[in-house]
């Protein structure tokens, strides 16, 4: 009790619940016109179902097994099997670990629409996030402005080196406009990252681990791997492929503009041939990209009848047409396992991972995901907080939204503290943190 954990499920995790309501409610008649009769009348059964999980939630029941027949329903259901096992009890919503119960609650929620036979694919964030990106049309344009401008396809690396790290920090600032911590209001964007205001210098004292020049040694990598690969291969040998980034998205709206754009950039450039997003296969935390939200984004872009917006627009579109970027929804990302166990439990995954040159994890969950969701010492160096995780060079962006951090330098967390008692969970601080390999 008092915990970031005890507050989030004992009142964000209901209001979200709540809002879900809310808005089945209130789109009863959209449903009815474009689905019929009978999803109005599954709505109904949906609404009944997020009502008795919000009243699991406020009152501690025990963790139900999933019924659906999604594919992960197994993998949810053996987790549960295993914790009850190994504690001798059932878990419930103020007990277990607080990043399975917040996982579990999305996937329940999910459940809720899977058990239907018309809204099985229904989204019930959706509403807050096309909001949530028409609301920051403005600064998507200045970011799509500052492409335009700043994309020298043939430049040495020394004149990209500050639009990159532009970019860089569009994408990193991009992960405070989480609705899962807003409880679906809408966030401000944060744009001081392209520009060099007094916000600029509020967010660089901010970031409170800045491994950008480690970030931007590798990415020089990629592109020298990347110029090498249009070359001719000496006789007898296979020709070099261009450097490989994978990317774990994290919010759709202006966060997944600003992923999209540092990957365009990076492509335009020349330090990576190819790109993997890897999005979520059904509506989580809120506001977290779909393969529709991805769909729905890009059209958006293309409808701005804004010049550098529908530029950007056009050439995500024939990025993913052509097979430059493919898009993943692999289950592993929706389930309650950290990471240091995926080498184990989704191996295929791992193996992907494994052939990428670099990866970048956006966000809090991926980080929570990525040390643990564990309570490290936050002077612990990243790499010991990965616990083995290792396919491959990886990097995380994110704005601290939860109460676990490692790999600070001594004495950064005190005065993180000193300027913020609640450092931990508001997103004003951030990370920019790597663990690197050599190239493949």
């Amino acid at each position: 009790e008092g915990s970031f954990a005890y507050t989030t499920i004992k009142d964000r995790l209901p209001v979200i619940l709540s809002k879900a309501v809310d808005v089945l409610c209130r789109e009863k008649q959209n449903i009815e016109k474009n689905l019929g009769p009978a999803a109005r009348e599954e709505s109904k059964t949906v609404i009944g179902r997020l009502s008795k999980l919000r009243n699991e939630v406020v009152t501690n029941k025990p963790v139900l097994p999933i019924e659906d027949n999604f594919e992960d329903a197994s993998i949810w259901n053996e987790y549960l099997d295993k914790y009850t096992a190994k504690n001798g009890t059932e878990p419930k919503w103020f007990e277990a670990p607080w990043l399975y119960v917040e996982c579990y609650m999305y996937r329940r929620i999910f459940e809720a629409f899977q058990l239907t036979n018309v809204l099985r694919s229904y989204d019930p964030f959706r509403l807050q996030k096309e909001d949530a990106l028409a609301g920051s049309l403005g600064p998507i344009r200045v970011l799509a402005e500052y492409l335009k401008k700043n994309t020298h396809k043939d430049a040495a690396p020394e004149t990209l080196q500050p639009f990159v790290k532009g970019l860089v920090g569009a994408s990193l600032w991009g992960n405070q406009c989480d609705l899962s911590i807003s409880g679906g209001a809408p966030v401000a964007v944060p744009t001081g990252a392209l520009s060099s205001s007094a916000e600029t210098n509020d967010t660089c004292s901010n970031l409170l681990c800045d491994e950008f020049r480690q970030l931007w040694g590798k990415l020089c990598e990629c592109r020298q791997k990347t110029t090498d690969s249009k070359d001719p291969p000496p006789e007898g040998s296979p020709r070099p492929t261009p450097a490989l980034i994978h990317i774990v998205l994290d919010n759709a709206g202006y966060e997944l503009v600003s992923d999209l754009a540092l990957l365009d950039y990076l492509q335009e450039t020349g330090f990576i041939g190819h790109a993997t997003l890897h999005i979520k296969a059904m509506p989580w935390f809120v506001s977290d990209v779909t393969l529709e939200d991805l769909a729905s984004t890009v059209r958006y872009l293309e409808a701005t009848e804004h010049d550098a917006t529908v530029g950007l627009a056009a050439r995500c579109r024939r990025r993913m047409d052509e097979g430059e970027w493919t898009v993943e929804d692999d289950i592993f990302w929706t389930t309650p396992h950290p990471y240091h166990v995926m080498k184990r439990v989704r191996p295929d995954l791992y193996a992907k991972l494994a052939k990428a040159d670099l990866i970048i994890f956006k966000g809090d969950l991926n980080y929570r995901k990525l040390v643990g969701d564990r309570s490290w010492k936050p002077d612990t160096p990243f790499e010991i907080a990965l616990e083995g995780f290792s396919p491959s060079s990886l990097c995380a962006l994110r704005t601290i939204k939860a109460d676990t951090v490692a790999g600070l330098d001594d004495g950064v967390a005190e005065l993180a503290a000193a300027k913020a008692s609640d450092w931990m969970t508001t997103g004003q601080f951030a990370l920019l943190q790597c663990v690197l390999r050599p190239l493949r």
